[in-house]
């Protein structure tokens, strides 16, 4: 009788083989697939040109002009030092702005287009990371049109064309893009672990969403038994919590910020917290410049735009703790701001809320919801260009004044050189995309 032999189909590889086989699109579909992908990296690519078009027109406001002297007459170190530990306690965000206003002083340039265009290359950069390393597919057009898709959703001007909030509220927010693609897939824990430390260190909103998240990470895994994700886990929420307190115990103690204290908000934890309700409710599903209507069917749209990504139990229990993080985080900031300054402060941070509910919303899609790629991306496509098409008014319109103001920049920065101690300030024209002059005539 012959010998038999048996063979192990999973170890030849011939099940995967055959698996691969059955799962292969078929060729039109791919290729659809393939176009689909290929016009949504061309509509996020366009739309970041045209937005990155006016980065020369970013302008200082108080902050630049106030911090630039204090470092010119104290030095970066001192000013760095009492910003982190009494004002802002932002070590990465502040030692961007401290860095920057120093090269200013020492090349005695605004150098604001530099700054700016360095700044979202960063951001750029971290996102295609993110999405590279959590192996998704079309990595690079997912980042982009996420990206383009945060300067989409409500005016940028203050967060992505200040300066002063640019340094913070960039950094935190390619972090958060970068947890978010991270989670979807199946991204490298300590990457994702950096990722959170760079979102906490970067700007207060950032830290109370890594916090949360950090302290659900920490009950998950250390009931699975994974000692070595704890521990990362547990030195994150500790730098998180570091920002938290310092801020609770030093900024949030002064009241040097009210706006109006005829509110009765100012400085008042429970009324701020119930009067944030109603308002984050409403942010929900507002888009800013359109009617309500429109701003729900878009704010719904963004559920289908998730991919289904890391789907396990596991998987979907972190995934979905990160959404309510930044859910948290975002209606804390609308707390801190009436608590701070008595109402509903300021465009950035309403902003930066959009950004975090744009990424939680995408990835409880992704959840909830499992669309095929190829609509998946139509969708995203068509979003992004109904979009853009609403917007071009208001960069037609920025790009038309933007020689005005690089001109009145310019100009101003000469007269501050005079030797009169009194100088002329030109306003410049103001923009709808950009962000706008804080000085009042006079």
């Amino acid at each position: 009788m012959g010998k038999i032999t048996v063979i192990d189909k999973e170890s030849t590889g011939l099940n995967a083989i055959s698996r691969l086989r059955s799962e292969t699109p078929l060729p039109a579909a791919d290729r659809q697939y393939r176009w689909i992908t290929a016009v949504l990296f061309a509509i996020s690519l366009l739309t970041l040109c045209f937005y990155a078009g006016l980065l020369t027109a970013g302008r200082w406001e108080t902050d630049e002009f106030f911090d630039s002297a204090l470092i010119e007459r104290y030095g970066l170190k001192h000013f760095f030092w009492y910003r982190v530990t009494d004002w802002s306690p932002r070590p990465i965000g502040e030692l961007l702005a401290g860095s920057y206003l120093a090269l200013s002083n020492l090349l005695d340039r605004p150098l604001i287009g530099s700054c700016l265009a360095i700044l979202w290359a960063i951001a750029l950069a971290v996102a295609i990371g993110a999405a590279k390393l959590a192996k998704l597919s079309a990595s690079v057009a997912t980042a982009l049109a996420l990206f383009a898709l945060s300067l989409l959703i409500a005016k940028p001007g203050e967060m992505f064309y200040w300066p002063m909030a640019a340094t913070a509220y960039l950094p935190c927010w390619a972090a958060m893009l970068a947890v978010t693609l991270m989670l979807m897939g199946r991204g490298p824990i300590l990457a994702v672990v950096l990722a959170l430390v760079l979102m906490a260190w970067s700007f207060e909103a950032g830290a109370v969403a890594a916090l949360v998240f950090c302290l659900g990470e920490i009950v998950l895994r250390s009931r699975g038994g994974e000692r070595r994700e704890t521990w990362l886990f547990s030195a994150a929420a500790l730098c998180a919590l570091m920002v938290c307190f310092v801020s609770l115990t030093h900024r949030f103690a002064h009241s040097v910020e009210v706006m109006d204290p005829s509110s009765g908000l100012a400085e008042n934890w429970v009324k701020s917290a119930l009067a944030a309700v109603p308002i984050f409710a409403k942010e929900i599903i507002d888009v800013s410049g359109l009617p309500v209507f429109w701003g729900v069917m878009i704010k719904a749209s963004l559920l289908c735009l998730g991919p289904a990504g890391n789907r396990t139990p596991e998987g979907w229990m972190h995934r979905l703790f990160w959404s309510f993080a930044l859910m948290i985080a975002a209606w804390f900031s609308v707390v801190a701001a009436l608590h701070q300054f008595g109402n509903n402060c300021c465009e950035r941070l309403f902003t930066f809320r959009q950004e975090m509910i744009l990424l939680a919303l995408v990835n409880l899609g992704g959840l909830l919801f499992v669309f095929p790629k190829p609509m998946r991306m139509l969708l995203l496509t068509c979003l992004i260009a109904a979009l853009f098409f609403l917007r071009l008014p208001a960069l037609r319109h920025d790009y038309h004044i933007k020689p005005f103001i690089i001109a009145d920049r310019a100009h101003n920065w000469q007269a501050g050189h005079t030797a009169d101690q009194k100088m002329v300030f030109l306003i410049a024209p103001l923009g709808e995309i950009v962000n706008p002059n804080v000085f009042p005539v006079g």
